[in-house]
């Protein structure tokens, strides 16, 4: 008798695409949440910026790790990768002359559109972003 094999190229549903974000790791997660509330989130501030220090960032996500249970959130060297991962291949780092905290010159993201960065996770996260509704765009269709 022939043992019968898994299916390893699962048929993609609406249904996957949302366990692929409910199991993803601690960085994943809290990107995406930046992404549906459109600011990041823990850092205090409210809109979606044109750039975000680099150590603000990483804060906000190691506050939302820890209050989602992960003891061991990434590095911020981690983060930058990850982030990279998940990003427009124009995403950058830069240090304009703005004093942040203490420091003069801190390095900073340097994000593009809010809809860039939907559309980079989306395709990352191998999600399609054609049937992937966000919620402000869930409002407007109303």
């Amino acid at each position: 008798m022939r043992a019968v094999r898994a299916e390893r190229n699962p048929p993609h549903t609406a249904a996957l695409d949302r366990q692929k974000l409910i199991s993803a790791e601690s960085f994943l997660r809290y990107w995406n949440d930046c992404l549906v509330a459109g600011t990041r989130l823990n850092t205090g501030e409210a809109d979606w910026p044109e750039n975000v220090v680099c150590e603000l960032l990483h804060g906000g996500y190691v506050d939302h790790a820890h209050q989602h249970g992960d003891r061991h959130p990434l590095t911020i060297e981690q983060l930058g990768i990850k982030l990279r991962k998940v990003s427009p291949e124009e995403l950058d780092t830069i240090r304009p002359r703005v004093e942040w905290n203490g420091h003069k010159r801190p390095l900073r993201y340097s994000l593009l559109s809010l809809e860039a960065h939907r559309t980079a996770f989306l395709n990352a996260m191998k999600i399609d972003d054609k049937t992937h509704v966000w919620p402000d765009e869930a409002e407007h269709a109303q």
